[in-house]
């Protein structure tokens, strides 16, 4: 028969643990907080959310494509010096 002879705080138990604890102090403080209202229109924030998200778009398609041609300039560049053969 396996005993657990581990002792102090690093002794296991099947009460729960560390995180049955520690999930209760996380609700407490979820239940505690107090959020202010945001004084901006609905209307504002889903403009606000379309321009970011076009913005976000624009800039990972224009990095998309400068990576591409750098890619392309070091591609064309090795085949002229002729690596690998």
């Amino acid at each position: 028969m396996a005993t657990d002879t581990a002792v102090g705080p690093h002794r296991r138990d099947h009460r729960g643990g560390s995180g049955s604890r520690g999930g209760r102090g996380v609700q407490r403080a979820l239940d505690a907080r107090q959020l202010p209202a945001v004084p901006v229109d609905e209307g504002t924030l889903i403009t606000g959310g379309q321009i970011a998200l076009v913005t976000v778009g624009v800039v990972a398609s224009m990095v998309g494509a400068l990576g591409g041609l750098a890619g392309m300039r070091l591609h064309r560049s090795v085949d002229e010096t002729g690596f690998g053969h």
